[in-house]
């Protein structure tokens, strides 16, 4: 019978490739931090069994060592020997490579079919915002003090509550309300914490963006001016 030291080290052993996995998913799909620590251990688990069926499914047809550190009884003193340590880890960074694989995979097939359904491809509205239309783009930020500044955005946090979504804004701008124009800083870099960040608007940019309607054009007007006529 496995020792609870044994058990402890076999399912760590089973269950910490699938982190890897879960670090390259959240870099490519992102996540929700409404999600619940449930779902989370149990996506890096699935992870981490995908990457080890893959794994040995690789060992079978090429005929490398199959991971060993699954098995109580290789932690044993009759069968745990220093001779065996390369062995399992070969086949631990085999399983842990294999895991990132799976979880590389999971977040792209999780990204198509959000293309295929009306939600959207990341699990937050603010990793979209960020992550897809603000890159290529200037941004007007408005603080809750009043302040505005205009910039690019150099970095931000992204699968975090509203409060924590903290922006580095490179070349930012100062709105002076007695000018009515954005005056360029001496600060090639400003950290905001989203704690007093307001609104984020992305600035339209001829080279990139497609508009229904031109910039400074007044909508509805055709219509309003039918309803004035209808009503004479």
């Amino acid at each position: 019978m496995p020792t609870t030291l044994t058990a402890l080290l076999i399912l760590l052993f089973a269950i910490v490739p699938g982190m890897f996995g879960e670090m390259v998913y959240r870099i490519i799909a992102g996540t929700d931090w409404r999600e619940t620590q449930w779902s989370k251990v149990a996506r890096i688990i699935g992870i981490s069994i995908a990457g080890l069926v893959l794994y040995i499914i690789l060992a079978s047809l090429t005929g490398l060592p199959t991971p060993q550190y699954l098995f109580p009884a290789n932690f044993s003193e009759e069968v745990f020997k220093p001779s065996i340590l390369p062995v399992m880890a070969f086949t631990y960074i085999g399983h842990a490579a294999f895991a990132a694989l799976a979880g590389t995979l999971g977040a792209y097939v999780v990204r198509f079919m959000a293309k295929l359904s009306p939600v959207s491809t990341y699990p937050d509205t603010w990793d979209v915002f960020a992550r897809v239309l603000v890159p290529r783009h200037w941004v007007v930020i408005t603080l809750t003090n009043g302040d505005s500044y205009a910039g690019m955005v150099e970095r931000a946090d992204f699968s975090v509550q509203q409060s924590e979504r903290d922006i580095v804004l490179a070349e930012p701008a100062l709105y002076i309300e007695e000018k009515g124009e954005y005056v360029t800083q001496s600060y090639q870099y400003l950290f905001l914490p989203g704690a007093l960040i307001d609104t984020v608007a992305v600035y339209y940019n001829p080279a990139v963006d497609q508009r229904v309607t031109p910039v400074n054009q007044s909508l509805f007007v055709e219509t309003a001016n039918e309803s004035e006529e209808a009503n004479q």
